[in-house]
């Protein structure tokens, strides 16, 4: 035999199984011709058992399931609700809203072919099994809207394939593994509104295709990590309601991209970084109920722009006069002074919310459409003739009525100018809470 017809036959050979290993897998030891990789006796077993484990006779959806007993082999895709079978091997499990109620089986882990695993809203109780580790062609994985308990940590390891992940609104407890990290393809990670505790890993700055991040409504604590900014493709992040502290990172302004930046309701201090008026297809910028410090910076841009119940000071910057979002609320800060709005207030336009802030009323006044008053009848939309004394008033001081910036809504829709004694009509606006509109007969005055 030549010793080109040995290594001929060697390359032959070689070429074979890098054909077989690229099919899906070697198969395993014992599978019967015929059938996947993974022995249809194992996947019927499985099957089995989570209909039993998980309420199945009450499921909304159950074609097929109940003749499980009698199958020996895998059914055809059709037979069986929610599952697909491809190449002999179940590689979808889709039950969602289906009724499903209970522990899962510890065994469901045997399906190593599953690709897909929906099992949202449903009333599933209980710990993840650690058999779920070996789930390591795994896609996409859909837990939320569930009652389930226990630790993550230990149950995603191996999923390198995973593109999918949402174990939200559960009562998972424990710290979020940082492990998950080391899952290069993640592009959605949902854990939000559930228990748990601790930092958000700095190893999900890792995740360079990460789109979407929701930790929100959790006890985490300790600071956002600014290794997300590393996430370059990240549109979505959601942290707000946990117990999160330190500063903004400046290091979120390299995602130009992002499209949503909530944090709100955590206890973040110190300044909003100069840097986000980088940020350039902002949505919404959610940071109210923290306790941030320091002027608002200049050329914010957000559809929606929401900053209240903060400490913020100083005057608003110009720039805001001229901005085209929709909604920009500074409720409950410390704001002395706001621009001239060249847009109209009020919905559909400009929505603007200013309460409880320390005014300057000279910048207040060329913003306010004075009312028309009971004593005259008259109608319009000009501004006091004469400007008011007032330099300084904050929401609810002496000589004011309501909670608003300047002449307030009661709650008949009426609005009172201070020290004018004229109670006049004005329709009210969801922009200043009740922006009167007209001329009064005489100039309205105001107490500082």
């Amino acid at each position: 035999m030549s010793r080109f017809y040995v290594v001929s036959r060697w390359w032959r050979w070689a070429l074979g199984l890098v054909l077989l290993l690229g099919a899906g897998g070697v198969r395993a030891q014992g599978v019967p011709p015929g059938q996947g990789l993974v022995a249809d006796s194992t996947e019927l077993r499985v099957l089995r058992e989570l209909y039993a484990a998980a309420d199945g006779p009450h499921w909304a959806q159950r074609r097929g399931w109940d003749s499980l007993a009698v199958w020996t082999q895998l059914p055809p895709n059709g037979r069986l609700s929610g599952v697909v079978v491809s190449v002999g091997d179940v590689l979808h499990l889709e039950l969602r809203g289906n009724g499903l109620a209970g522990p899962l089986p510890a065994s469901l882990g045997a399906l190593e072919q599953l690709r897909v695993l929906d099992l949202a809203d449903n009333r599933l109780a209980g710990p993840l099994p650690a058999g779920l580790a070996r789930l390591t062609a795994l896609n996409h994985c859909f837990l939320n809207r569930n009652q389930l308990s226990g630790a993550l940590a230990g149950r995603f390891d191996g999923w390198g394939d995973l593109v999918n992940l949402d174990v939200s609104d559960n009562r998972f407890t424990g710290v979020l593994p940082g492990a998950l990290g080391g899952l290069p393809r993640l592009y959605s990670l949902g854990a939000d509104h559930n228990q748990l505790t601790g930092p958000v890993p700095a190893a999900l700055g890792r995740l360079a295709g990460l789109w979407r991040l929701s930790l929100a409504g959790n006890r985490l604590t300790g600071l956002i990590p600014g290794a997300l900014g590393r996430c370059q493709h990240l549109r979505q992040l959601f942290l707000g309601d946990n117990q999160l502290s330190g500063a903004l990172p400046d290091s979120l302004a390299d995602i130009a991209d992002l499209d949503y930046l909530s944090a709100e309701n955590n206890r973040l201090t110190r300044a909003i970084p100069p840097g986000y008026k980088r940020f350039r297809a902002l949505y919404r910028l959610d940071v109210s109920g923290n306790q941030l410090t320091g002027p608002v910076p200049d050329s914010l841009r957000a559809g929606f722009l929401l900053l209240q119940n903060n400490r913020l000071s100083g005057a608003l910057p110009a720039s805001y006069g001229t901005t085209r979002n929709v909604q920009m609320l500074f409720d409950h800060n410390e704001l002395t002074g706001i621009p001239y709005f060249a847009q109209p207030l009020g919905y559909p336009n400009l929505q603007l919310g200013l309460t409880n802030n320390y005014l300057a009323f000279d910048s207040y006044e060329p913003n306010q459409v004075a009312p028309a008053c009971t004593s005259s009848g008259t109608t319009g939309s000009a501004r006091p003739a004469q400007p008011t004394p007032c330099r300084r008033w904050r929401a609810g001081a002496p000589g004011w009525t309501g909670a608003s910036a300047g002449p307030t809504t009661g709650t008949n829709g009426s609005a009172r100018w201070a020290g004018s004694g004229q109670t006049c009509r004005g329709k009210r606006s969801p922009a200043w809470r009740g922006r009167p509109r007209g001329r009064p007969t005489r100039a309205p005055t105001a107490r500082a």
